[in-house]
């Protein structure tokens, strides 16, 4: 199944958010003490190449990274692909 938001749970190290329909990272993230790696990554279609009716990136709906990133103080990889929605990044922990 898919969720439409992200359940709370604490002890989590690694985290991929990928092709979803979140548009913003759910505030429970800000409470992980323990996450180390957050990727987001929209899907790229393999087919472009034999289609080119299909867009390449499908992206995901994210638009922006909330500020209590800085706050995940052991966080050392954030990984973001094909979030065409997302201009800009706030101030990161100083752990990246």
């Amino acid at each position: 199944g898919q969720f439409s938001k992200i359940p709370c749970i604490s002890n989590i190290t690694n985290l991929s958010i990928t092709d979803t329909m979140l548009e913003e990272l759910p505030e429970s993230i800000s409470l992980w003490s323990r996450l180390q790696r957050l990727s987001i990554l929209g899907s790229v279609n393999p087919y472009q190449v034999w289609n080119p009716l299909f867009p390449a990136h499908m992206g995901t709906d994210i638009e922006r990274i909330p500020d209590w990133i800085r706050d995940l103080h052991v966080l050392v990889a954030l990984d973001i692909v094909a979030c065409p929605k997302l201009t800009s990044l706030p101030e990161l922990p100083p752990s990246l």
